[in-house]
C-alpha cells in the first residue's frame, strides 16, 4: 500500500533535458548540480546527450541517459555542412519524439542556444511544452526570433540577458546560477602551498588567476596587460595562472596569441597555464585573487566559485559580473578594457591581508545568500510546475 502523502511514479512529472555540448563549461556544470538535487519524488528526468558524451556521472544524477548522434553547432556557410545539419535535425528529432512518446514526457528543457535548436523542432512535431534555457549572449534575427516562437518560457542566467530578449515578462524569468556552498567553502586543512612548490615559487608569492576558457571575449589578453603594470607597481612577489583552456578546440589561433603576447611582454618566468581542471577547489583555496577581464559575460560561474570559496574578485563592469560583485565590498568592480584599472585593484587586494579576508568573507555570505544551489534549484523547479 502506498504511504499518504508519497507520489507515485505515475504522479511524477516527466522532463526531457536536451544537453548537446560536447565539453563542460558553466552551463553544464549548471545542469549536473540540478541534476544532482532535483526532487526525485516529484520528477523523472530522460536526459539526451551526443554520442560523444561528456563526462557525465548518471549515478549521481538518477536519471535516464540516451545518447543519439547531437551535433554542436557551428557558424558556417558551407553547403555540405548545412545539409549534415539539416539531416541530423531531422534525424534526431524523429528519435527523440519517439522518445517522448514512449517515455510519456510532459515538458522539453533545452539547456542552451543550441540544445533548443532541436527543443523547437520537436514542438513543433509534438506540441510538448519547451523551455529554453539561454546562457549566451542573445543576437536578433530570423533564427533566434523561430526559437522564440517555439519557447512556452525562456530562462535567462542574468538582468544583462534578460534585457536582450524582447519578449512579454510572463514568457521570461531571470535564474541565476547556483552551487553548494558546503562543497564549495575555504578548505582549512587544505595544503595551500602544493600549487607554489609544485610551480618552483617561494611559499610567499601572492597568485592571480583568471579562470575561464580559452575563449576571446574571455579577454585574457587585458589580464596579460594588467599583470605587466602589477609586476612594475607592486611591492611583494606576484605569479599568475590562466586556468582553463580551448574547450571547443576551435580557439588554437587565440591560445596561440596569448602565448606570444607573453614572451613579448616579457613575463614567462611570470605566468602559468594549468589548463583544464575538473575539480578547480584546491586551485582557488590557494589563490589569493581572481581577475576575471571577460567582455559582456552572460554571467560568470567562476565569479561565484571563487567567491564561495573566500577570494576577492576584479571584474569588469559589464555582463553579468557586475550583478555579482558588489563594488569595494566583495572585490571591485572596474570599468571595460581598464587594464590599469585592473591591476591598481588587484595591487590594493595583494598588499592588504585584511582587505582580502574582508572581501573573501563578504563575497562568501553574497554566493550563499543569492547564488546557492538550493535557491538555483527551487527555482527550476518552479518553472516547471508553472508550465
Amino acid at each position: 500500500m502506498q504511504k499518504e502523502g508519497a507520489l507515485s511514479l505515475s504522479s511524477k512529472k516527466k522532463l526531457l533535458i536536451i544537453c548537446n555540448s560536447l565539453f563542460i563549461s558553466g552551463g553544464e556544470l549548471n545542469l549536473f548540480q540540478f541534476l544532482k538535487y532535483y526532487d526525485k519524488k516529484k520528477y523523472e528526468v530522460v536526459l539526451i546527450l551526443p554520442n560523444k558524451s561528456i563526462d557525465f556521472n548518471n549515478e549521481l544524477t538518477q536519471c535516464n541517459v540516451i545518447e543519439i548522434p547531437l551535433i554542436w553547432f557551428k557558424r558556417s556557410l558551407n553547403p555540405l555542412y548545412l545539409i549534415k545539419c539539416l539531416i541530423n535535425i531531422i534525424y534526431c528529432s524523429l528519435k527523440i519524439r519517439k522518445i517522448i512518446h514512449d517515455k510519456k514526457i510532459d515538458i522539453i528543457y533545452s539547456n542552451s542556444i543550441k540544445s533548443h535548436i532541436y527543443g523547437s523542432i520537436i514542438k513543433l512535431l509534438t506540441g510538448k511544452k519547451a523551455i529554453w534555457h539561454v546562457r549566451d549572449n542573445f543576437k536578433k534575427g530570423f533564427f533566434n526570433n523561430f526559437l522564440i516562437k517555439y519557447s512556452d518560457k525562456i530562462i535567462c542566467i542574468s538582468e544583462y540577458i534578460y534585457q536582450q530578449i524582447k519578449v512579454p515578462e510572463k514568457s521570461k524569468e531571470i535564474i541565476y546560477g547556483g552551487i553548494d556552498t558546503h562543497e564549495w567553502s575555504p578548505m582549512q586543512d587544505t595544503k595551500k602551498n602544493d600549487l607554489r612548490m609544485a610551480l618552483g615559487l617561494s611559499l610567499k608569492t601572492k597568485l592571480v588567476a583568471q579562470v575561464s576558457q580559452i575563449t576571446s571575449w574571455k579577454n585574457h589578453l587585458d589580464f596579460i596587460k594588467s599583470a605587466v603594470e602589477i609586476i612594475q607597481d607592486c611591492t611583494i612577489e606576484v605569479h599568475f595562472l590562466i586556468v582553463g583552456d580551448d574547450l571547443s578546440g576551435k580557439e588554437k589561433r587565440y591560445k596561440k596569441q596569448i602565448e606570444t603576447e607573453i614572451l613579448k611582454a616579457g613575463l614567462e618566468k611570470h605566468f602559468s597555464f594549468l589548463g583544464f581542471i575538473k575539480d578547480i577547489k584546491e586551485i582557488y583555496a590557494q589563490i589569493d585573487v581572481l581577475v576575471h577581464p571577460a567582455i559582456n559575460e552572460p554571467f560568470g560561474r567562476a565569479i561565484i566559485e571563487a567567491m564561495a570559496m573566500g577570494k576577492p574578485v576584479v571584474a569588469y563592469n559589464c555582463g553579468g559580473p557586475k550583478e555579482i560583485v558588489i563594488n569595494n565590498k566583495t572585490g571591485y568592480l572596474i570599468e571595460p578594457y581598464d587594464y590599469r584599472g585592473l591591476a591598481e585593484k588587484t595591487i590594493q587586494l595583494l598588499e592588504s591581508r585584511e582587505l582580502r579576508i574582508k572581501f573573501g568573507k563578504a563575497g562568501r555570505t553574497r554566493v550563499i545568500e543569492k547564488f546557492n544551489i538550493e535557491r538555483y534549484v527551487k527555482k527550476m523547479e518552479e518553472i516547471f510546475e508553472s508550465i
